[in-house]
């Protein structure tokens, strides 16, 4: 299938969770983004998802430096628990963030003492929960698309 064939009128869909969703309960701001951005777009014909994009500020990593595997961090169950929820491809986003550092502050683990892969996987869900969460009350958005066109002279 080509994608110009592939290509479909669609309605864009957002929503935002004000502060940061993985705050919380918590007090201690963990980025310097005020919100986390949900995207969903939706196909106009059926009102079916054709993916959604969670745009949230954190540094990506939960990993330890020492740690020399190779892992697709929080972002991955992320990904995977927004996605088995919604039917849908989703994508993470990392938002506009200096060294804004993961808070992990009333998480529950499935062990304890919990592993990394508990931590990565509670933190992970629990974004994607809020993310999915939000999408209740989710505004239709209409972005204006801009077009110029210019012409310019190089001069060689």
């Amino acid at each position: 299938m080509t994608v110009r064939r592939a290509c479909q009128p669609q309605r864009l869909r957002a929503a935002r969770i004000a502060g940061n969703s993985v705050e919380l309960e918590a007090a201690t701001p963990l980025s310097l983004e005020r919100y986390t951005l949900v995207l969903d777009a939706r196909r106009i014909a059926d009102d079916g998802r054709i993916g959604t994009l969670i745009n949230f500020g954190a540094h990506p990593t939960m990993i330890p430096a020492r740690e020399t595997m190779l892992s697709r961090d929080f972002c991955g169950y992320l990904v995977e628990a927004a996605q088995q929820r919604l039917g849908a491809p989703v994508l993470f986003v990392q938002g506009a963030v200096g060294d804004a550092s993961v808070d992990e502050a009333g998480l529950e683990y499935g062990g304890y003492p919990p592993t990394l892969e508990d931590r990565l996987r509670a933190y992970g869900e629990r974004i994607a929960v809020r993310a999915v969460e939000s999408m209740a009350e989710q505004v239709e958005v209409a972005p204006e698309i801009h077009t110029d066109r210019r012409a310019y002279e190089v001069m060689i």
